[in-house]
């Protein structure tokens, strides 16, 4: 791979754009925030959808096809983009139907798929420093374990503490 055309503007752009909606999407979490400025939550979490929607996520399709691993790992990244899309529509969806939970919980989801990108690089050179013999083959697994496993411990959690009606536990959208 060279760091060139399509890629080297799909790089840039990613550095500049994710890091703001890792932290912004912290702001969008507090519930100080959003109880004493709904307004800037509210303004906040256009920006943060916007900036995922334009430009995080589009530039990791690009990236993608030039992914270390190979087509493997580029298959996580482009599923995990696709992930993160469908969560954010979802959750600005149930906001304007004013369903606040479901908004609430599929804004987290998309915010557990945001931070996979920290989990990558923390089982990432967790593999280097204990010497696994084939990093190719450990960014593979850390591709795919960095946004699957904490999406399936949220699903988990979120269905474990979702309110019983009748007996039985209701539905978590």
């Amino acid at each position: 791979m060279t760091f060139a055309g399509a890629y080297r503007v799909a790089f840039y752009v990613h550095i500049c754009s994710a890091p703001f909606v890792l932290v912004n999407g912290l702001i969008l979490l507090s519930a100080r925030v959003r109880r004493r400025h709904p307004k800037w939550h509210r303004v906040l979490g256009r920006v943060q959808v916007g900036v995922l929607l334009v430009f995080v996520l589009p530039s990791s399709v690009v990236m993608s096809r030039h992914a270390f691993g190979g087509w493997p790992a580029g298959l996580s990244f482009l599923l995990l983009s696709g992930a993160t899309a469908g969560c954010a529509v979802a959750g600005v969806v149930q906001a304007r139907r004013r369903r606040y939970d479901r908004h609430r919980r599929w804004m987290l989801r998309c915010y557990v798929l945001i931070c996979s990108a920290v989990a990558l690089r923390l089982i990432s050179g967790a593999a280097r420093l204990i010497g696994v013999p084939s990093p190719e083959q450990a960014y593979i697994v850390a591709a795919w374990v960095s946004w699957l496993f904490p999406l399936a411990a949220f699903e988990v959690a979120e269905r474990w503490r979702a309110p019983t009606v009748r007996g039985r536990r209701a539905s978590a959208a």
